[in-house]
């Protein structure tokens, strides 16, 4: 399937989008959102995506 190279170079490449994902979420400003004013019952599922996202992330790390 992969080397220990590719698997070397995977992991580090995960290890770096999960970082990034970490840093940008500390720069992130949700403004005119339904969710704040009221307006809406939404459960901000773009944040729903991105925690799964970083899930997935994880759990990828742990197998390489």
């Amino acid at each position: 399937m992969f080397t220990k190279k590719e698997l070397a170079v995977l992991k580090i490449l995960v290890e770096r989008e999960i970082k990034g994902m970490t840093e940008d979420a500390k720069k992130i400003l949700i403004s005119n959102s339904g969710f704040l004013t009221g307006e809406s019952e939404d459960d901000l599922s773009f944040l729903k995506a991105e925690d799964l996202y970083t899930d997935f992330l994880h759990n990828l790390k742990k197998k390489l």
